[in-house]
């Protein structure tokens, strides 16, 4: 009995000392990216207090990428959409966003279908898991070869 007690408490020993490590590293990161770049991000971590993924709903994450989007191009308009996620819109840097919220949704454990229904546009079309697949890809290999991308 007494070993499994031990056990416990050297598990919620790692876990709180993780936890603490974890808590301490994105301060920093904070206030050096704050120092450096002029604002703090938000960081999401992959695992919450029980190390369970922490699902940001889809919902929020398309709000998250609006307010991005809107603070780069503004009310900007192509073909009578304005420049969002959720637009229909085919411009190179609409379709990356989307790649990169495809890729975020994904590692986050979204399922495809999910991910791909959460952006419908008007008249209730949709994309479809291959796009998702697609996008995720693409996000991964941009990364890896364009600079301005991965920046």
């Amino acid at each position: 009995m007494r070993k499994e007690t031990e056990e416990v408490l050297m598990d919620d020993a790692t876990f709180l000392y993780k936890r603490t490590l974890e808590t301490r590293l994105i301060n920093k990161f904070k206030a050096e990216f704050y120092e450096k770049i002029g604002y703090t991000p938000e960081v999401i971590t992959f695992v919450d207090e029980k190390n369970n993924l922490p699902l940001v709903s889809l919902k929020s994450m398309i709000l998250i990428f609006e307010d991005i989007m809107i603070e780069e191009f503004g009310n900007k308009k192509i073909n009578g959409h304005k420049i969002r996620i959720t637009s229909p819109i085919r411009k190179r840097d609409v379709v990356e966003y989307r790649y990169i919220y495809f890729r975020i949704a994904r590692l986050m454990g979204h399922v495809l279908t999910d991910i791909a229904e959460s952006l419908i546009g008007k008249k209730g079309k949709h994309y479809d898991h291959t796009t998702v697949i697609h996008g995720c890809n693409t996000c991964d290999n941009l990364v890896h070869s364009d600079e301005k991308f991965a920046l």
